[in-house]
């Protein structure tokens, strides 16, 4: 865990902001808002959201952030949000960056904690002397530049863009002000040591889970069978989150297209979760046609945002995880809402999913690209004894070790948001 710090504004409120609201951002800051409401603490605290990210909020969290001293909400207008989520990489970090000095001289604040942090360093390089963000840090989700991308096509494309990042990190981290940057990439950090001025900044953070009590990696008992086995005894394979194209939603599809009829009477697919508008017409098409070249398969799907409780239910009742993210080179909590719940994993080779499920040996890591290759996973997962090898191993426990300390309590210490004195469960 890195240790706390001080920041140079301990009186002055922390400005919590985010003007997305898709992904893991929600459970993000239900975790952050839920700790702060229990801790007792010096500084208060601000969460500037955009209106829909509040709106996916449960009824605790908004009833924390209006009863808590000390936390508040600054619901933002869907007018204050959009250019910060509409335009290349540039306008919108620029567009964040703004808002959010905006929104911190307007409260008083004295450090601003961004949830997504990657495209607002490119506002932040750009600051001038007197702009009204001062000290700042947070989540670093998609660094690029220590990962080798798989695909010789994708691959230069994915250098490339690897290699334009580096001048934003040496950049903002030379800066007095970025406090912290945490990454959930444990192997950012070794090699921002190597490479990258101002490294003691850099430090990695847990990713966040769905499970309070995860698997018990250290038994040698197998897990128990889910509470609510698909019908007919099949193998459940789940896909979820925001489902598009990058998340290898149409590759699944393909690949579940060459299951033999025996095969598919023993799968059940379950695509869970909301489908980007630009690629709605394309998954519409490619199940309708899976539907009928296949008819044995058994198909699920909830094409909306599902709750932290729905969510960690179908993980639960899953017996495989699907992430055969396309282009992804980032991090997800797919990978450790699966290790947490002793489920096996079929994951692309690329990114620092590829990295985790293949040093930790988790699952299967495949190219999403060849059809043949995930089919066979598929296929290879059907059977019992070949999922739940991937839920004993001394990798996939080392995983996991990686974990215990939660994300919000190094947070909360890394922002001196809480007393030295204070003691964390």
């Amino acid at each position: 865990m890195m240790s706390a710090r001080t920041d140079h504004h301990d009186d002055a409120p922390v400005l919590f902001f985010e003007a997305s609201h898709q992904g893991h951002v929600a459970m993000h800051v239900t975790r952050m808002v839920t700790y702060l409401s229990a801790q007792t603490r010096s500084r208060a605290a601000i969460f500037a959201l955009s209106a829909k990210l509040v709106d996916r909020l449960d009824a605790r969290t908004r009833t924390l952030l209006d009863t808590t001293p000390g936390l508040s909400l600054d619901r933002l207008d869907a007018t204050d949000v959009q250019p910060c989520l509409e335009g290349g990489a540039i306008a919108t970090g620029r567009a964040r960056w703004h808002l959010a000095g905006t929104l911190a001289r307007r409260h008083g604040a004295g450090h601003v904690f961004f949830f997504l942090l990657d495209t607002v360093l490119i506002g932040a390089i750009g600051a001038g002397r007197h702009d009204s963000i001062t000290r700042y840090s947070g989540i670093l989700f998609r660094p690029r530049l220590h990962l080798s991308p798989v695909g010789r096509a994708r691959g230069v494309v994915e250098r490339i863009k690897a290699l334009r990042q580096y001048p934003y990190y040496a950049l903002a981290l030379s800066s007095r002000r970025l406090h912290l940057m945490w990454t959930l990439d444990p192997f950012f950090p070794a090699y921002a040591a190597r490479w990258l001025p101002g490294a003691r900044k850099v430090a990695f953070l847990s990713e966040e889970t769905l499970f309070d009590a995860p698997f018990d990696m250290s038994s040698d008992t197998i897990p128990d069978a889910p509470a609510h086995p698909a019908e007919d005894g099949r193998v459940v394979f789940l896909l979820y989150g925001v489902l598009k194209r990058r998340k290898g939603i149409l590759n699944v599809l393909e690949a579940c297209a060459r299951l033999t009829p025996q095969e598919a009477a023993r799968v059940e697919l379950r695509l869970m979760g909301e489908v980007v508008e630009e690629d709605r017409a394309a998954v519409r098409e490619r199940r309708e046609a899976l539907a009928r070249s296949c008819p044995d398969l058994r198909v699920s799907a909830t094409d909306a945002f599902l709750s932290e409780d729905a969510l960690r239910a179908e993980i639960h009742d899953a017996d495989v995880i699907l992430a055969p993210y396309v282009g992804h080179v980032g991090s997800s909590g797919v990978v450790h809402n699966a290790a947490a719940c002793g489920k096996a994993l079929i994951a692309c080779r690329e990114g620092l999913i590829g990295a985790l499920v293949q040093r930790y040996q988790l699952g299967l890591a495949v190219d999403p690209d060849d059809a043949a290759a995930l089919h066979a996973a598929i296929v290879h997962c059907l059977e019992p004894h070949r999922r739940q090898a991937f839920a004993h191993t001394r990798a996939a426990r080392d995983y996991l070790a990686l974990h215990e300390a939660p994300w919000t309590h190094t947070i909360g210490a890394g922002l001196s948001l809480v007393s030295a004195r204070e003691v964390h469960p």
